[in-house]
């Protein structure tokens, strides 16, 4: 499993001290994803569409697209914008009405227009491209003069819909595919990972709802699971699975039924060894079997 720094950060949170920057910025990049989410289960509604999610290029720059979809005379991008609260859009910022302020929040929607455009004459593709930011959370709300040819708002996302009708070209895909092999990640190469003790961090199962780390053990039989914290009901196998990925994460190497079940709060072994058996990868390590994926 490719660790990143986010689910790294994601994953120590509650298990030791993390600093209150490292904190802020996991924060602002997971309610960043939530709103691509939501976008993503749009586009995957849409039959035969061909989309590609999070595309990077690096050249003298580097440059990250949220999404591009393929149609047959246009290729759109999308960047995705999960704020929330009542904004006013002046003079090309963004002014939210507590006075915080989003300087410019169509310059990457251009500079990556531009460079998109730059990327498909290179490679003789020739499709318009049509680039828009959407704002994407139901709390959000903005008044001034809204550019309704770039600007996407929450009560408007039915238009995507119709922006997006085709007849699936063949083409669609070998252009896909195409930019694809462009990808070239570095979201990860600006970030210095805290450092830590693996065998000093705090084990145990985490509430996927409120990030709680539960202390009590979990009960056999039970299929789901309250979290004592946020009372919300989660199923028990998504809570072993999700703790044991953390555990993945944050060891760097495989790990040992033992350290799974120190993990999982006392897990039974036929349980663990049953839906690690489906979700990771197993070898002998001497005598040890250990997993990882």
């Amino acid at each position: 499993m490719k660790k990143n720094y986010y689910s790294v950060i994601g994953s120590l949170i509650g298990r030791t001290y993390i600093s209150p920057q490292d904190i802020q910025k996991y924060e602002t990049y997971k309610k960043g994803k939530e709103g691509e989410k939501k976008f993503l289960e749009i586009l995957k509604s849409i039959d035969q569409l061909e989309f590609i999610y999070n595309l990077q290029l690096q050249s003298t720059q580097n440059y990250q697209f949220d999404f591009i979809v393929i149609t047959d005379k246009i290729i759109y991008q999308f960047e995705i914008k999960n704020y929330f609260g009542k904004y006013e859009f002046n003079n090309g910022n963004l002014i939210c009405d507590n006075g915080f302020v989003i300087k410019y929040p169509l310059a990457q929607l251009d500079r990556n227009d531009y460079i998109l455009n730059k990327v498909l004459d290179k490679l003789n593709i020739e499709r318009t491209i049509k680039s828009y930011i959407i704002f994407i959370n139901g709390n959000f709300s903005m008044k001034g003069k809204i550019d309704e040819e770039t600007i996407i708002l929450p009560n408007q996302l039915n238009k995507v819909r119709h922006l997006l009708k085709n007849s699936n070209s063949p083409n669609n895909s070998i252009i896909k595919t195409t930019l694809q092999n462009l990808h070239t990640p570095f979201e990860d190469d600006y970030h210095q990972y805290p450092n830590y003790e693996f065998n000093k961090l705090k084990p145990g199962i985490r509430c996927t709802q409120c990030n709680n780390i539960i202390d009590t053990p979990l009960k056999n039989k039970k299929k789901i699971i309250t979290c004592s914290n946020c009372f919300n009901e989660i199923p028990r196998k998504e809570l072993i699975l999700n703790t044991l990925d953390e555990l993945m994460y944050l060891k760097g190497a495989p790990f040992g039924m033992k350290e799974a079940r120190k993990w999982c709060n006392g897990v039974h072994r036929n349980t663990l060894s049953y839906i690690m058996k489906g979700h990771f990868k197993m070898i002998t390590q001497g005598n040890t079997k250990v997993y990882y994926k």
